[in-house]
């Protein structure tokens, strides 16, 4: 299996609807088990962290939704941006729109409010970025 995991993690405000966060982070990942985490911003604001992550298949499965999710024009510009995006270990990084995913629409992002995902791929950058090209290309 090229994928190996993938892990969406987002980050709810103080001044965020938690429900609204929670039903953006599950339109991109699906029935994964979200586990949520309670942190303090540097002036004591609360923040709570939702992650949610799978292995092999289930990972494909969902990342597969994820580009297709994608439009065209954002499929070109993940692969445009591969270089940045991708590591020599071969994990990826991508940021989705999070207002966006609360309306089940998957819209690349370079914002704050986003949902990070963290795609980890074996046989490092090479077979990772032959099998995306491949992937995208395959879906444009």
């Amino acid at each position: 299996m090229l994928i190996r995991s993938l892990e969406a993690r987002v980050f709810v405000h103080a001044t965020e609807d938690k429900a609204k966060v929670l039903k953006a982070l599950t339109n991109v990942v699906g029935d994964l088990q979200i586990v949520e985490e309670d942190l303090r911003g540097y002036f004591g604001n609360p923040i709570i962290v939702l992650t949610a992550a799978c292995d092999e298949d289930k990972a494909s499965e969902v990342f597969d939704r994820i580009l297709e999710g994608l439009s065209p024009p954002d499929r070109k510009y993940l692969l445009s941006t591969l270089d940045e995006r991708l590591t020599k270990d071969g994990v990826l990084h991508i940021r989705l729109d999070k207002q966006k995913a609360l309306a089940n629409k998957f819209v690349l992002s370079d914002s704050d409010d986003v949902i990070k995902l963290t795609v980890r791929f074996s046989g490092g950058r090479s077979k990772a970025e032959d099998y995306l090209r491949s992937r995208i290309s395959s879906q444009a």
